[in-house]
């Protein structure tokens, strides 16, 4: 899905670990939700349904 496309990253936040955490998209898609939906990724922790979408970048 990204192999050879341009990655845009939106930063959002930080955890308490100090990772970056936001937006990943791809050709307008959200990397982020293909991820999930692949199922590739899970979500972790209380989240509303928009905040599991964020990754951890």
């Amino acid at each position: 899905m990204v192999f050879g496309k341009v990655v845009e990253l939106e930063r959002i936040d930080k955890d308490r670990y100090g990772r970056s955490i936001g937006w990943v998209t791809v050709n307008g898609r959200s990397l982020n939700r293909e991820l999930l939906i692949g199922p590739l990724a899970c979500p972790v922790g209380k989240r509303s349904a928009k905040q599991a979408d964020l990754a951890v970048v």
